[in-house]
């Protein structure tokens, strides 16, 4: 995938990912991945899968920092993508990161969600 950007902005998600991603708010999802998530993997909650990202992240699972170069999410400077076995089935699940000074003011948001 590339090397990171700013190891900062990764090291600030990871954190955010693995202190704050159970309590309720700092994990939000978008409708598509939502759908996606109910239609495609059945009896799995958001909340089970913001505890799968974070396990996946505590175990040393690689997190791409991507450039963002989409227009509709040009506002982000990254992107951030995870790979995870669930269910016997590869899933891609891609994430932003609203990056702000104080980590607990921060927010990952689940923007899509496939087979990877």
């Amino acid at each position: 995938m590339g090397k990171v950007q700013d190891q900062a902005a990764l090291d600030a998600y990871r954190y955010v990912l693995l202190n704050l991603g159970h309590v309720t708010g700092y994990i939000q999802w978008q409708r598509l991945p939502r759908d996606w998530l109910d239609r495609e993997l059945a009896g799995y909650t958001q909340k089970m899968i913001n505890e799968l990202m974070a396990t996946h992240a505590k175990t040393g699972g690689t997190i791409h920092q991507v450039v963002e170069t989409r227009p509709e999410y040009i506002r982000w400077r990254f992107h951030y993508d995870l790979r995870l076995p669930i269910s016997g089935r590869r899933i891609y699940i891609e994430t932003v990161f609203r990056h702000e000074r104080d980590l607990e003011d921060c927010e990952i948001i689940v923007v899509n969600m496939h087979d990877a």
